[in-house]
């Protein structure tokens, strides 16, 4: 997910040339792997049992933690498809380790809407960004000045 963002924020920030455009490539191709890794993760939770979240937090912060797992998985969700949407309201043939993405929009039917996609796909990648940055600052806090062990809990074995 690092990688991604720092793709992308490299590519904004520089003057167009071939390496702008691989980096850009590269997030698109990474950001159809985060989606698919994301499906791989729900699949998983939902056969799984996912540990109890500690008993020593008050019921506001249960009610935090879930909500904001909650918007991370959709950000999770949303901000990749939006993404596609956006490429190809623009015109561009998505592909995916070789194999070409099912067209939902094309350029025809897009464009109009290419503006507004590329606004929420990049306003929805800011809000995850920030709620990735409470995220990690909550288990510095569990982890460090609570000393409750969060970081047992969000291991996978």
């Amino acid at each position: 997910m690092a990688a991604l963002i720092l793709t992308l924020l490299l590519a904004v920030e520089m003057p167009k040339n071939p390496f702008k455009h691989a980096l850009v490539e590269w997030h698109r191709e990474a950001g159809i792997a985060v989606f698919a890794l994301l499906l791989a993760r729900v699949y998983g939770r939902m056969k799984s049992n996912v540990a109890p979240i500690f008993s020593t937090l008050c019921s506001w912060q249960v009610l935090l933690a879930r909500v904001v797992h909650g918007v991370m998985y959709l950000l999770m969700f949303s901000v990749p498809v939006l993404g596609v949407l956006f490429s190809q309201a623009k015109g561009k043939e998505l592909e995916f380790v070789g194999v070409t993405l099912p067209v939902i929009l094309n350029e025809d039917s897009g464009l109009p809407y290419a503006l507004a996609l590329k606004t929420a796909h990049e306003w929805a990648g800011n809000v995850f960004l920030y709620l990735i940055g409470l995220h990690f600052l909550s288990v510095v806090y569990h982890q460090w000045v609570r000393k409750d062990d969060i970081l047992k809990r969000m291991r996978p074995f």
